[in-house]
Parts: C-alpha cells; structure tokens; sequence
C-alpha cells in the first residue's frame, strides 16, 4: 500500500481551496525528466493531458518531456502525483479558465527564451526551482507576458514544506506563501508585487528575452540544487538527519560563504559546502579549527590550490579526532 505523503491534504486544500470557482480549471506540468514513471502514469491513466514539444518524437525524448495534464482533486492521479512527487519537483501547478489547448499553445511560447546576446536557451521554467527564481526577479511587464490566461502557479518550496502562490488580478500580481512545518500550516498574508501598465502585452511578440541577472541567479539556483543531490547521494543518512529543508539551508550559505572567500567554480564550490556539512556551516570562523582560517585568510590567491588544502586539512581534522586517545600510565608510587 502507498504511503500517504504527510502533507497531502495540506497541498490539496492549497492547491483546491474551497472558495475555487466551478469553472477554474486545475492544471499542472509535469516534468518528465524528474522520473521516467511520469510519463508511465499519465500514459497508464484516463486523465487528459498532452506534452508541451510538438512533432513525432522519439521515445527517449517522449519519456523525458514536458506534460501538461488537468486533474480534480479526487482524481487518483492527482492523489498518486502529489504522493510521489511533491518535494521532489515534479513539476507546478496553475489554475486557469482556458482549456487546455489553448493553454498549451501559450506555454509553448516559454519553451526557448533569448539571452540578451541573441543565444536560444530551453527555459524549464516547469521546474520549480526554475520558476520561483524567474517569478521573484520578474518585472510586472513580464510577468504580464508570461501569466498571460493563466490565473495563478503554485509550487514547492523549502524541499516540499511549503507552497508558494503567484497569483494575477486584473494586472496585479500577488505572492502567498503558507508552510506546514505546523498541523494546521502557517499561512502568510499575500504582497502585491507590482502592476502592470495599462495595455500591457499579456503575450510575448517574440522570444522572451532573460536579462543577465536572471541568467547569473538560474546558474547559482542550479548549482545550488546540484550539490544538494549530491549531498543526499553520499551523505543520505546524515541528511535524513538534518531533514531536506535544513540541506538546502546549509548549502545555500554555504555557497555564499564559498563565494566570498574567492571559490567560483561548481567543484570548488561543492567541496567547500561538503566540509561545512560535516564541520559545521561557521566552520570558516570557528576558534577551534585555526587551520581553516590560516588558509582562507586572507582571500586565497590560488582558489585551487586553496581549496585542495582545505580538503586535505578537513581529512586530517575528522581522522585525528577518530583516533583513540592514549590512555595515561598511573604514576608509580
């Protein structure tokens, strides 16, 4: 029997709340690169749904695509989708009039979005770490263009303990967030991001272009969510200690505290948080660990070289400390 994942019935209230209009539509994207068992249960289930790429496509490219599916909150692939998936993002949710058609045809514009150089990039914004990044740093103009006949997106925050809302009103956006670190869960009241003028485009002309900062804040999200796999895959038991929430915590700061001591590489970066995972996050200011200062301070000319030692100082640390200590003689008398 599958397990009920413990915040079920919170996510289906946030997602399905009672004061939801008869004719909003639920809706979420589901990323098939996530796990090969999404495609296997849509194409298993009676649920509608189609996939965001057009054309004939290949069976490995089928398996690992973009699926849009509308579901109802007793649906059992909702119930399943939601077991299995929330906190592992699967995908995000929207609530929208239109059917699915039509709401296909608008998120396929987003599929490939310019740099400001002119280079075609796949947006996944369908991943929620993706989208909580693009929606937080967006204008309102933008935000018009990629809301579009979409009502509001919902997604997983805080490894799944929390599910964040942008939300659309008449060229106002809106942010909510509730948490269920609580039985009955932590709601906050929702902001008013910003308005978008009058006559604002509610559809791109063109490609739609992310500006630099969203480029540099897409790299530091995906390296962040990169040491946090790794992180789970060779540390699993200490990091169902700390909980999923608490690892992406420590890595987040890790990461700036890496950035600020001169390491700018993903390798220098994911080493750096690994030992703050095992020493402690302040292990870079701790009294007791002078070694580390010693090579951090001042900023490392070689950040290479810098963090080889680091390394190799953390190793001979953790091994001294699992030594036995010798046990003194008694004094003769």
């Amino acid at each position: 029997m599958m397990a009920r994942h413990p915040h079920l019935r919170q996510v289906l209230n946030s997602i399905w709340p009672p004061e939801l209009p008869s004719f909003r539509r639920v809706y979420a994207i589901l990323d098939g690169a996530r796990d090969e068992s999404i495609y296997t249960r849509l194409d298993g289930s009676f649920q509608e749904y189609c996939c965001l790429y057009s054309g004939d496509l290949a069976q490995e490219l089928r398996v690992t695509a973009p699926y849009l599916v509308q579901l109802d909150a007793e649906d059992t692939i909702a119930r399943d989708i939601l077991n299995q998936g929330w906190g592992r993002s699967w995908g995000v949710f929207l609530r929208c009039d239109e059917p699915m058609e039509r709401l296909r045809r608008h998120l396929r514009h987003f599929l490939i979005v310019l740099s400001q150089l002119g280079a075609r990039l796949i947006f996944r914004y369908y991943d929620p770490r993706v989208l909580r990044v693009f929606l937080a740093l967006s204008s309102a103009d933008r935000l018009a263009q990629f809301f579009g006949p979409v009502h509001s997106f919902l997604f997983e925050e805080a490894e799944g303990e929390a599910i964040v809302e942008y939300s659309a009103t008449q060229g106002k956006f809106y942010r909510a967030r509730a948490s269920f670190s609580s039985a009955g869960g932590q709601a906050e009241p929702a902001t008013l991001l910003g308005t978008a003028p009058p006559g604002a485009a509610t559809r791109p002309t063109g490609l739609l272009e992310i500006d630099p900062r969203l480029l540099r804040a897409f790299t530091q999200s995906a390296r962040v969510n990169w040491i946090i796999e790794h992180l789970h895959e060779f540390f699993p038991a200490e990091c169902g200690e700390v909980g999923r929430a608490g690892v992406r915590s420590l890595v987040e700061y890790a990461a700036e505290r890496a950035e600020a001591h001169g390491f700018t590489t993903d390798a220098e970066i994911c080493q750096y948080a690994q030992i703050a995972f095992v020493l402690g996050q302040n292990f870079d200011q701790d009294p007791d660990l002078p070694w580390a200062q010693a090579i951090l301070e001042p900023r490392p000319a070689d950040p290479d070289i810098a963090i080889y030692e680091l390394h190799k100082a953390a190793v001979a640390h953790l091994t001294s400390e699992e030594q036995p200590q010798p046990v003194a003689a008694p004094a003769e008398a």
